[in-house]
């Protein structure tokens, strides 16, 4: 494997355990509320979850991928790229994530975390039949990036069969 494959792989399992250590303390702060303790400006890291499609999940028609993304500068724009990265497209509509805000921003380090939602929409005519890589990129206003990644499967297109009547035949 190249310098460059290495770097990525290494890239991509931080941000797999940067995700799994934020879910935990996501958990942690909705079972525990104040008890827990608030994330401060100088430890605040950018994050970005997705909610949608879970790991794996077979796809068989246009489907969404949703979360929500923070930083202390604000985030400018969510990217969306598939497989060797390639581009499937980019939203900066960010819509209002009440949740997010309450738990994750409660000590309001993070600019603008109330629009922290996203959501794209992949048609289904861009992806073959078979398994891809999504990766999503959150661009922070501050030029940071923090990336998320997705498996999905697509599923053969649907087929319908009719039973009866048979072809020619009159009822």
């Amino acid at each position: 494997m190249d310098d460059i494959h290495v770097r990525k792989t290494e890239r991509f399992r931080f941000a797999f355990v940067f995700l799994v250590v934020l879910c935990s303390m996501i958990l942690t702060v909705s079972l525990f509320g104040s008890s827990a303790r608030a994330v401060t400006s100088s430890d605040a890291p950018p994050a970005i979850c997705v909610d949608s499609p879970t790991d794996n999940a077979t796809q068989n028609g246009d489907f969404a991928i949703s979360g929500w993304a923070v930083s202390k500068a604000g985030i400018s724009r969510v990217d969306f790229y598939y497989d060797n990265f390639t581009w499937l497209g980019s939203t900066s509509n960010m819509y209002v994530r009440g949740d997010v805000n309450s738990i994750i921003n409660a000590s309001g380090v993070y600019s603008d975390a109330l629009h922290s939602g996203f959501s794209y929409t992949v048609s289904k005519s861009t992806l073959s039949v078979g398994t891809h890589t999504i990766y999503i990129a959150a661009i922070s206003r501050d030029g940071s990036v923090e990336w998320a990644v997705r498996t999905v499967v697509i599923g053969p297109a649907s087929q319908m069969c009719i039973d009866s009547p048979t072809n020619g035949q009159t009822t």
